[in-house]
């Protein structure tokens, strides 16, 4: 192949790698500025077919119609990630109405919005085990619920959304970050189980993001310092985890499994020590 062919099949690659893909996006209900809605923006301007589950369900089903009549594939169902017969419902429902399923997203997780940030002799059983329901349990369950199909397909991919705190520690993280650990170590089996069948799972780890949801963090006293620490100099967009996401879906990472990407501005490649 010459070098113009190569170079014109990676620019297919990624333009064109999740065309007519069928993926299904667990936690999709986010609002303006979440990164579900910079994930799914990132698929459905791909041209990926997309299911949106999600607790919210008038929410999903009200941003795939908006997707539909802007010309997309796209549809919405009501999902609760703690109920396995649930998440296994959502994936029939993916199957029947996209045909099959290609890819799956998990976007659901979080620990402040779960549970209070705090030392870990302070925390309950119910607090550490919602922590770990809605950042690692409900995956497991979804992950199994897609294998069948997406073997019987040929392959898929998998995506998680993991965070820094399942790559290096710090103080009010422990269940969390053993959760988001644990999404990692998962994807490292799946790709040995299932990679001769096709199937492919990454990690998308991201650091400080610019959200809604991170508004007080970033208000914070301590923000010009967090972004001091950051070389890019600025806290993520949503929409670069939802790019992210989308080349791990994509063709574009054909050849990538098992794999956590951080995307961080690069502030882990930090030593810790003063400047």
């Amino acid at each position: 192949m010459s070098v113009s062919s190569a170079r014109a099949a990676s620019r297919e690659d990624v333009s064109r790698g999740l065309a007519g893909r069928r993926i299904l996006v667990l936690g999709a209900g986010g609002g303006q500025g979440s990164i579900s809605a910079a994930v799914v923006a990132a698929l459905s301007c791909r041209s990926a077919g997309l299911v949106l589950a999600d607790v919210d369900e008038r929410a999903v089903v009200n941003t795939a119609e908006e997707l539909a009549r802007a010309g997309a594939v796209a549809s919405g169902t009501g999902c609760d990630v703690t109920s396995t017969a649930s998440i296994d419902a959502a994936v029939r429902h993916t199957v029947r109405v996209l045909g099959g399923i290609d890819g799956l997203v998990t976007v659901v997780g979080g620990m402040g919005r779960f549970a209070p940030m705090g030392p870990l002799h302070l925390m309950t059983d119910e607090q550490i085990d919602r922590v770990l329901a809605l950042n690692l349990r409900y995956v497991f369950s979804a992950v199994r619920a897609v294998l069948p199909p997406m073997m019987a397909g040929g392959g898929g991919s998998i995506v998680s959304i993991g965070s820094l705190s399942g790559q290096v520690s710090a103080p009010n993280h422990s269940v969390y970050g053993a959760a988001k650990a644990g999404l990692a170590h998962l994807a490292r089996t799946t790709t040995i189980e299932y990679g001769p069948s096709g199937v492919r799972m990454n990690i998308v780890a991201p650091g400080l993001v610019a959200t809604p949801a991170a508004g007080e963090v970033l208000s914070s006293d301590t923000a010009g310092g967090m972004r001091n620490r950051i070389p890019l100099g600025r806290p993520a967009t949503a929409a670069d985890i939802g790019n992210a996401v989308a080349f791990l879906v994509s063709d574009a990472a054909a050849y990538v499994s098992g794999q956590t990407l951080v995307v961080d501005g690069g502030a882990t490649a930090r030593f810790p020590l003063a400047d």
